[in-house]
């Protein structure tokens, strides 16, 4: 067989549509194209690249597959074709999303045996949604769906999550495919785990509801970022406890008009758990805000990162697990919280005494202070952690292993006041 036509019998393998329960075809042509475009412009913006440049289609047929870096790996963020934050009104009932996020993270279950940074790589097989009774892969994005239910079984089921009102409807009508689609590759499937393709930047997971879930953020540490390993306590309690404070606690200074951002433009936005992150830092994952003792806060400073008063710092988080997350200041634990950790220790590495002992204090939509409903997670009645006032989905149960401050990434806050000011 010439090698035009293996070719083309090699690319028929991979789903470019799917018919959703609907009844029409969801075509992925359009973003399998925009896809490899930005696989091949990461590719060209590398340095080696400018030794020998390849074709976007030379690219594909020998080094895509052989790309580390393109692979996701736990911790993934993911984004759908058919979210919105617009209300919608089924049968006299009003679904308004509080604080709505376009973003959901990937979970890995399906494979423990090959990492990359401490961290799981992703198969084809982590499709699974994640809800309250399943700890599975894929938690539904905070937001509506475009598109209305189609079935009896759909509205039967929008209909019996009162949550959906105030979290959206994908919480009812996510319905993802078995495995994930790879993007076409000429020389075959690229990497593996026991005979499971791993999923990449390229992958595409179709819901059979009528969207397409695509990567934004692969979950990898890159390498490139410079950072300097800080101190952390010696106290065991302060490293795997946490605490939650309420976004609505702030009143004043850079920690208000930072909140500010969360109503205004979605810089600052609640995930699905109700946790308060910051988009568009350019990182693998999002940051959380968090509350933090002066040592760290001088770290910054000292290291002219941030503002004067080290607002905009982000510091990478290891923990026990292999898990790895950003943080970011959006408070400063007060002194007197922070005394015993300076009488023991010499140094403000933690706030609170005894069992209260706490490293990180993370920002929530914490229903015990707030009287807006967000998320279950934050319900002080259902939510497991602000019931308990950890931020246990997190954690999960790790403690703190190392504390870095990356150097050369920063959250530049004045331009996004000055932003604010503008609109």
């Amino acid at each position: 067989m010439p090698d035009q036509e293996k070719k083309e019998e090699k690319e028929l393998k991979y789903v470019q549509g799917y018919v959703s329960e609907g009844g029409y075809t969801i075509d992925a042509t359009n973003i399998r194209k925009r896809l490899a475009k930005e696989a091949y412009e990461r590719y060209t913006e590398k340095e080696e690249a400018e030794l020998q440049q390849y074709t976007e289609e030379q690219y594909f047929a020998e080094l895509y597959p052989k790309e580390h870096d393109e692979y996701l790996v736990e911790g993934a963020v993911l984004t759908c074709t058919m979210t919105t934050k617009a209300k919608k009104i089924y049968r006299d009932k009003k679904y308004i999303v509080e604080f709505p996020c376009e973003r959901t993270t990937l979970s890995v279950t399906e494979n423990i045996a090959l990492t990359c940074c401490d961290l799981p790589h992703a198969t084809i097989k982590d499709a699974k949604k994640k809800d309250d009774a399943n700890n599975n892969n894929i938690p539904p994005f905070r937001c509506n769906c475009i598109l209305a239910p189609y079935t009896d079984e759909e509205w039967a089921a929008l209909e019996a999550d009162e949550a959906c009102l105030t979290e959206g409807t994908c919480r009812a009508l996510m319905k993802l495919n078995d495995e994930w689609d790879n993007l076409p590759q000429a020389d075959g499937e690229g990497q593996q785990v026991n005979d499971i393709p791993l999923i990449s930047m390229g992958s595409i997971l179709f819901c059979r509801h009528g969207g397409i879930i695509i990567p934004e953020y692969s979950g990898q540490i890159p390498e490139r970022y410079l950072m300097k390993e800080l101190e952390i306590s010696k106290n065991a309690q302060a490293l795997s406890n946490t605490s939650i404070q309420s976004a609505t606690s702030i009143k004043a200074g850079t920690q208000l008009k930072i909140q500010n951002l969360c109503s205004i433009d979605g810089a600052v936005y609640f995930d699905e758990n109700g946790f308060q992150r910051v988009k568009d830092t350019g990182l693998p994952s999002d940051p959380y805000l968090v509350a933090i003792a002066e040592y760290y806060q001088t770290s910054a400073i000292e290291e002219n990162i941030g503002d004067s008063q080290g607002y905009g710092a982000i510091f990478m988080v290891t923990y026990s697990s292999g898990k790895r997350i950003f943080v970011t200041m959006g408070d400063l634990k007060n002194p007197i919280h922070t005394q015993e950790s300076f009488q023991n220790e010499g140094k403000n590495y933690y706030a609170g005494t005894g069992k209260g002992a706490n490293t990180l204090e993370f920002f929530g939509n914490y229903h015990n202070k707030n009287s807006i409903s967000y998320s279950e997670n934050m319900s002080a009645k259902e939510g497991s952690d602000a019931y308990n006032g950890k931020a246990s989905t997190i954690t999960e149960g790790a403690s703190i292993t190392n504390i870095g401050l990356l150097r050369g990434v920063e959250i530049d806050w004045e331009s996004r006041f000055e932003q604010e000011n503008t609109e």
